[in-house]
């Protein structure tokens, strides 16, 4: 059985804290270091099943943010086939998935948006 990567240390997490403040904004939903779900994350939301596909593609797209000067602003969809592929998501699905990422990619950036103009107003 393959043991995964190895999971970063304290040090790492420091740093990502300070990489999410120097955009005005923090991560109380995301796992600690250690693999385990830190208390805000451990509410259930209800997925329907014909959504988790989507579910899937966002949450494994979330390193491909494309940032410039005025902040986020969208998906990199170059790696996107390769991404779904990875996930599971077959050749014959990959365009509802796409459809249905790109809702969630529009509401994500409302929320960058509302984050930017909260940090920008303190």
């Amino acid at each position: 059985m393959l043991a995964g990567p190895p999971r970063p240390t304290a040090a790492a997490r420091s740093d990502y804290d300070a990489a999410l403040a120097a955009f005005g904004t923090t991560d109380p939903d995301a796992a600690d270091f250690t693999g385990r779900a830190t208390q805000a994350n451990q509410d259930t939301t209800e997925l329907w099943p014909e959504h988790q596909p989507a579910y899937t593609l966002f949450d494994a797209m979330q390193t491909q943010w494309r940032t410039a000067s005025g902040g986020v602003i969208g998906l990199d969809y170059g790696p996107l086939a390769w991404v779904c592929s990875r996930v599971g998501i077959s050749p014959a699905d990959e365009a509802q998935a796409f459809a249905d990422l790109r809702v969630m990619e529009d509401e994500a950036l409302v929320w960058f948006a509302e984050q930017a103009e909260q940090h920008r107003s303190k």
